[in-house]
């Protein structure tokens, strides 16, 4: 009895032995897989079409679709619909209007009865009106204390007949509709005069127009803040307290100042007395300071960044490493700042990047960076 169990599995090990050598000698070479360039293009309220170029040598497309999360990123494809032939478009129905998808189209070649990857492309796209989106360069716009000005463009969808502007005040509980624009046109201009020195506003865009005879819309845009201001902040700075190795500044906005956001982690520099020049390019010997914590009545102190409201003031606590040119000496007379394309965004002026320049017991100003993508 063992000997007919041991013979039977010598020769189960032999066949799965064979069919390991078999399986091996098989093997498919690898196949280099290619960019698929691919269009989308909006058909209805719920459909978007795919298209690609044809692929001769393709046997199999494997269309795929997913949502993607507030960041745009993919939260996880399934596959929609798979072709064993040559294709080189699909539409997707059934989706949901105005909501973000990403798609992907797979193609595959067939060697020795294997399907192996050979064309990979994606593409994204909402299905519904082409929405509206805020200019890149929103922030280049004239600046004012009685009006703010808005620029948006329409993106990618169906065709829209016009433009519906949203607004709400910091502090209030609603968006209320304060323009419509009637234009068809890819971009738009508006002047919201009916603004308030120093206030700060939350505004957001939809496109609306008409399908299968009933109004429909677009979903909204991000929300743009802006605030009814100039577009250099200035600023009277008070050296309170100096130390070996820390100084504290009161730092007094002007009322037709924006807000005025130091973060933790900007890149400052101080400079000595001789130290400082209004040149970017050009950096002379000076230390880093880091922001510690800060105050907006000098008794209540909190780490963090370190927000300057307009027209009000705040306590500014900073930490240093003294250098012959800047020490507990000659703070009085040093300079700190920060220039825009170094902050990575670490001042924030009215709400976009900016340069920041303080004179330690003197004037100061904050400075947009026009070239700053909102």
């Amino acid at each position: 009895m063992m000997k007919k169990n041991g013979t039977r599995l010598i020769l189960s090990f032999l066949v799965i032995f064979t069919g390991l050598l078999v399986f091996n000698t098989g093997r498919v070479a690898a196949v280099e897989t290619e960019y698929l360039d691919v269009r989308v293009k909006n058909v209805s309220l719920s459909s978007v079409k795919l298209s690609w170029e044809k692929k001769s040598k393709a046997q199999k497309w494997v269309i795929k679709k997913s949502l993607l999360d507030k960041n745009g990123d993919p939260t996880g494809y399934k596959t929609v619909k798979t072709f064993k032939k040559n294709i080189k478009a699909y539409t997707v129905k059934k989706l949901k209007q105005n909501t973000d998808y990403s798609f992907k189209v797979l193609g595959y070649v067939k060697k020795k009865g294997q399907y192996i990857l050979a064309y990979n492309g994606d593409e994204s796209a909402t299905p519904g009106l082409a929405p509206g989106y805020w200019n890149d360069y929103e922030h280049e716009w004239p600046y004012s204390t009685t009006y703010i000005t808005i620029n948006g463009v329409a993106g990618e969808g169906l065709p829209f007949k016009g433009y519906q502007i949203y607004r709400k005040k910091v502090g209030d509980a609603k968006y209320k509709k304060i323009k419509t624009i009637k234009s068809k046109k890819s971009y738009f201009k508006f002047k919201d005069k009916s603004v308030k020195k120093g206030a700060i506003y939350k505004y957001k865009i939809r496109t609306y127009g008409k399908y299968k005879k009933k109004k429909v819309y677009s979903g909204f845009s991000e929300v743009l803040t802006k605030t009814a201001c100039k577009m250099k902040g200035s600023y009277t700075i008070q050296l309170t307290e100096k130390k070996e190795d820390s100084f504290t500044i009161l730092v007094k906005s002007r009322a037709d100042n924006g807000y005025l956001t130091i973060k933790k982690n900007a890149n400052l520099l101080l400079f000595g007395e001789s130290g400082y020049m209004e040149d970017e390019d050009f950096f002379p010997i000076c230390v880093k300071p880091t922001l510690n914590n800060w105050s907006s009545d000098g008794k209540t102190w909190q780490t963090g960044n370190a927000t300057i409201k307009t027209g009000e003031s705040a306590y500014l606590r900073f930490n240093y490493k003294p250098d012959y040119d800047v020490s507990i000496d000659t703070l009085d007379q040093c300079t700190l700042a920060a220039y825009a394309d170094q902050t990575d965004e670490g001042i924030r002026y009215n709400h976009a990047n900016s340069s920041l320049v303080f004179g330690l017991n003197g004037n100061g100003s904050a400075t947009l960076d026009l070239g700053y993508y909102h």
